[in-house]
């Protein structure tokens, strides 16, 4: 009889919705927990797990209302593809990617996502995240950012 190893059991869409799951509840850390600390991680800006880690908790500190909702997904072995929709509502204090406070304008947000994901052992191995514009809160929150020139 062949052993059966973590990445096995668990199903990459399986565990990338009990992440969505813990992030939508506040629970910033579990969902953190599911991450290799060496991932690849690349999210707006972000570059590896510990600036995602910084950067999702000032998401969802002005989001604190935001949920995922998954689309579609597509597995193959341990790779997953997917597409999801962000919302929340803009109630905190919210850093643009030019490094402009945008304040809180009460305004509900709603960002379409893809995401490739790789796992190893059970755990997020490399998250690359995608969005449909360039910079898509401070644009749906009503705050046009200055561009750097």
């Amino acid at each position: 009889m062949q052993a059966v190893t973590n990445e096995e059991k668990t199903r990459p869409l399986d565990l990338f919705r009990k992440v969505l799951e813990l992030f939508d509840s506040g629970d910033i850390e579990s969902a953190l927990s599911h991450y290799d600390k060496e991932a690849d991680v690349v999210f707006s800006g972000a570059r590896g797990f510990e600036e995602f880690g910084e950067l999702i908790r000032r998401i969802c500190a002005a989001f604190p209302d935001g949920k995922h909702e998954v689309s579609d997904a597509a597995e193959m072995g341990n790779a997953l593809g997917v597409e999801l929709v962000f919302t929340g509502t803009h109630k905190g204090s919210l850093m643009a990617s030019t490094r402009q406070e945008i304040s809180p304008s009460g305004r509900t947000v709603r960002v379409p996502i893809c995401e490739i994901i790789r796992l190893r052992d059970g755990r997020i191995l490399s998250q690359h995240t995608r969005f449909d514009s360039l910079d898509p809160i401070p644009t749906t929150v009503g705050r046009q950012v200055d561009r750097p020139k």
